[in-house]
């Protein structure tokens, strides 16, 4: 209840007690000056006017709900005092009983009203029956001009009472229409924002999805119906696994467990959508749906950067690749030998590095022009891509320098076979207008280095040794 009304509850109280102080004093007065009246019937307007300051005492208090109660009670117990000991149901103050029933059910509730009604109707009835068995003897009736009198102050307390009802009612439905037009453009506000978060939705570039607790699909925008084929309708309520295919739904699985549980979490996956489509990468976002302290679904944003992706690849790969031959460069061989390197450092294992410089190059490159050198550079490094295993790397450091990392070697003589094959292999790709052959230099890890720049060196050194014996042959680093 708004203050406004909690105020004009007390102004109808106050008002209200003082006409009842004035009337009851009035009433008394008129019965005490007329003289021939018992004085007992002086006792109901002492009561009522003790009532009405008792009740202004307490309502000072700024409780006017409880100072109602009070009044209702206590006027209640002296109209039912008062009609035992004077005239029985013909006492004229029992014509506030209805007064009693009505403002107490509009100001108290329903049930103080059941409980006055039952009560007044019991204290009645039970009048009534006294004085038809004697034990009730009426005093003498009281002269018109009190009774009057008595009649009118019930009135001038009902017209008070309605008066200030009346107005608390206009209060409420003000206060209530208020409420109304608040709530109406509230609602107004919320739409119009919906409607602005829903343009936003579907203008971001991300398929955005909604779920509830079971996993189904209960809102999506346009980018994400159209990316997993059906429409917006045919998307409602269809469960995740159907809507994602099985592959996708289970590498998604976790995430929406998660966001279940009310994580948000942010991941990258790949996966292929439909039969035979291309792998695409996601990056993903997943946002629980919390409602009343607890997450009842969650909703997911997927961005594809699949293209994104492939370009950093081409970019990694230009960065990383050897652009005449297609095999690695320099930073490619460097980072795999640190990685190798690495995993040795967890795990030991033997690994070979092997320098190879060409022999002859310059001289075929000299006579025949640099496109017979090139073809030559990746007749080359094809050979040794196809001697090498898959796991193994082939890089190019410039020139006619190419070198070769052999990795999870079972022994030392495993390495001594690759290189005897390497420089076998390379001179059968000598001819008439290419004689060329190889030298290799062979370092291992751990005997000869357990850093790169160590284990290069060595090689080095071993390469030039093979050249300095006569070419067409390896060496084993010291």
């Amino acid at each position: 209840m708004s203050a406004a009304i909690d105020e004009t509850r007390m102004r109808l109280l106050r008002t209200s007690l003082s006409v009842l102080l004035a009337g009851s004093l009035i009433f008394g007065a008129s019965m005490w000056w007329q003289g021939q009246l018992p004085t007992s019937r002086l006792l109901g307007p002492g009561l009522l006017a003790l009532l009405s300051v008792v009740s202004l005492v307490h309502l000072r208090r700024r409780q006017p709900l409880h100072t109602l109660g009070l009044l209702a009670c206590g006027g209640w117990a002296i109209a039912t005092l008062m009609g035992f000991r004077v005239e029985g149901v013909r006492t004229p103050i029992l014509l506030a009983y209805p007064l009693i029933v009505i403002f107490t059910g509009w100001l108290l509730g329903a049930a103080w009203a059941k409980v006055f009604t039952g009560a007044s109707a019991l204290a009645l009835l039970a009048m009534a029956g006294a004085e038809a068995m004697g034990w009730l003897k009426p005093m003498a009736p009281i002269p018109s001009f009190t009774l009057a009198l008595a009649q009118c102050l019930i009135l001038a307390v009902a017209l008070t009472l309605t008066l200030n009802l009346l107005k608390v009612f206009q209060e409420r439905m003000d206060e209530a229409l208020r409420l109304g037009r608040l709530a109406e453009q509230n609602l107004a506000t919320v739409r119009t924002r919906e409607l602005e978060l829903q343009r936003l939705v579907e203008a971001m570039p991300a398929l955005i999805c909604q779920f509830d607790a079971e996993l189904r699909c209960v809102l999506a925008n346009r980018h994400f119906a159209r990316f997993f084929g059906p429409s917006d309708e045919e998307l409602n309520r269809r469960p995740l696994q159907e809507v994602f295919g099985p592959n996708a739904f289970d590498e998604l699985r976790p995430l929406l467990q998660r966001a279940l549980t009310g994580e948000s979490l942010r991941h990258q996956a790949r996966f292929g959508l439909g039969e035979g489509q291309a792998e695409h990468v996601f990056e993903i976002a997943m946002v629980p749906r919390r409602l009343e302290g607890h997450s009842d679904g969650g909703y997911a944003l997927l961005h594809d950067v699949t293209e994104r992706e492939r370009s950093a690849e081409r970019l990694r790969q230009l960065v990383s690749q050897d652009s005449l031959t297609g095999i690695g460069n320099r930073t490619h061989l460097m980072d795999r030998l640190g990685q190798a390197l690495k995993r040795s450092a967890r795990r030991p294992q033997c690994f070979a590095l092997m320098v190879l410089d060409l022999d002859g190059f310059k001289a075929v490159n000299d006579s025949h022009g640099h496109e017979r050198g090139d073809q030559l550079l990746q007749q080359v490094a094809r050979t040794l891509a196809e001697t090498l295993r898959a796991d193994d790397t082939v890089a190019r450091l410039g020139g006619d320098e190419f070198v070769l990392l052999a990795e999870n070697l079972h022994s030392p003589e495993d390495a001594l076979l690759i290189a005897a094959k390497v420089v076998e292999r390379i001179a059968r790709l000598a001819s008439p207008d290419a004689p060329i052959s190889a030298s290799l230099g062979l370092a291992l890890h751990p005997q000869q280095g357990a850093v790169a720049e160590e284990l290069i060196r060595k090689a080095d050194v071993a390469l030039y040794k093979a050249k300095a014996a006569g070419r067409n042959q390896w060496r084993l680093a010291d």
